[in-house]
């Protein structure tokens, strides 16, 4: 084997460098334009900072608020961003959304992911979405709206809607011990929505979705559906 040579640098190295590859794809999909005018007011740094800077900290793995303050330390995380926030800032910049801004932020995500699928598989016209409930068992001794789960694990969950290339469309963060298909007859209606004329409408979702209202509910947005019943 030959030998590993050492040398000393000055240099700062740094793991997060696909968030250059995020900045672009947020400039290309004019992220920007989408959700800047839903986002609160508060504050003297720019509503538009403080919401990149979650998105950004959350991409480069950071799962609290705190986390904000160790990134403030990374020069990269400091040169893609015109202002750097403190998680006190993030805190009340998250406090000050009220209802029907979280509602459009959700109709945003939709808008978005549908732009981004539309200019990657633009000739696929079949519309596949499917909705999915996920338990997230949690340790923290800080966490809010912790509760088990039938099969008595104790965390959060989470309904999930995606279509057939994985483009998110949906990520609702419930109490732990709320049924998976609990909010499932809005983020349908509100996908469908915004799925453009002539595709192709289908919705897929396990035992948890065999429910009347859900049925009723893709009747009305016209999607041919697939839902097995139990037994």
């Amino acid at each position: 084997m030959k030998p590993i040579k050492l040398s000393a640098s000055k240099k700062n190295y740094t793991a997060h460098s696909g968030i250059y590859v995020l900045k672009e794809v947020m400039e290309k999909l004019k992220v920007k334009d989408i959700f800047r005018k839903d986002l609160p007011s508060v504050g003297w740094i720019d509503s538009w900072s403080k919401f990149e800077c979650l998105v950004t900290s959350f991409f480069m793995g950071g799962d609290c608020l705190e986390d904000l303050d160790s990134f403030k330390n990374d020069d990269l995380f400091l040169k893609v961003h015109e202002e750097v926030i403190a998680s006190t800032t993030a805190g009340k910049f998250l406090r000050s959304f009220n209802d029907r801004q979280v509602e459009k932020l959700e109709d945003n995500l939709i808008k978005l992911a549908m732009k981004a699928r539309m200019s990657i598989h633009k000739e696929d016209k079949d519309f596949i979405f499917c909705n999915d409930g996920t338990f997230h068992e949690q340790e923290g001794e800080k966490m809010e709206g912790l509760g088990f789960d039938y099969n008595n694990n104790w965390g959060l969950s989470s309904l999930q809607g995606y279509d057939q290339y994985d483009f998110c469309y949906g990520f609702n963060l419930r109490g732990g011990s709320t049924h998976s298909s609990v909010g499932a007859e809005s983020m349908i209606y509100r996908v469908f929505k915004q799925v453009p004329e002539g595709m192709n409408r289908y919705f897929l979702g396990d035992s948890a979705y065999g429910s009347l209202s859900i049925f009723n509910q893709l009747i009305a947005s016209q999607v041919k559906f697939v839902i097995p019943l139990k037994e």
